[in-house]
């Protein structure tokens, strides 16, 4: 699947499937969090496809997590994290 095809099939999932997943909320300060994260990109990087949808419940319903966060956050937090659980 392209890229915008991913993004097509996420915005019209009203469940999870194996392309698309569902995260309530996500907090970068809360290493459960980034762990849980981290795992659900690396299986859709194994899987070779995949979009993760923030805000969204299992169940497909909006939660009510603040966003804000993500726009306070410095992807390379990511990156790092990941390359920190690839190599150790």
């Amino acid at each position: 699947m392209e890229c915008q095809e991913h993004l097509d099939a996420a915005a019209e999932a009203t469940t999870e499937s194996g392309s698309v997943d569902f995260k309530s909320a996500f907090d970068p300060a809360q290493r459960g969090d980034c762990c849980e994260l981290i795992k659900d990109i690396v299986a859709m990087a194994n899987s070779g496809e995949g979009v993760i949808v923030l805000g969204l419940a299992d169940d497909g319903s909006r939660s009510t997590w603040e966003t804000k966060v993500l726009t306070e956050l410095n992807p390379a937090q990511i990156v790092d994290q990941l390359r920190n659980v690839m190599t150790s």
